[in-house]
């Protein structure tokens, strides 16, 4: 089973992937969620996540944001959003997905 963490600052998002994920996905569980940066942060380092399902643009900072505060980026990030036009940027961060 791997785990996974949502960060989006929409709520509806988060719910929505969140639903896509348990119909689709039986071999991910979601461990927890959060609504930006600086929480996700949090969320990532005391949970230690296989996969981190990211949104680009949130209230406090960008999905880019958060990915560097890791020193080491020990989990697959997969972005989550409607702007295509980051879309290499996330490739350079060894997004899985975009």
């Amino acid at each position: 089973m791997l785990k996974a963490i949502i960060i989006d600052d929409e709520k509806k998002a988060r719910d929505t992937l969140k639903l896509a994920l348990q119909m689709y996905c039986n071999n991910i569980e979601i461990i927890g969620e959060a609504d930006g940066v600086l929480p996700g942060f949090s969320l990532i380092s005391q949970n230690k996540p296989d996969i981190v399902f990211l949104d680009i643009k949130m209230k406090d900072g960008s999905g880019f944001d958060l990915l560097k505060k890791f020193n080491v980026v020990n989990f697959i990030p997969i972005f989550v959003t409607a702007y295509n036009e980051f879309a290499i940027k996330a490739f350079k961060f060894s997004a899985l997905d975009y």
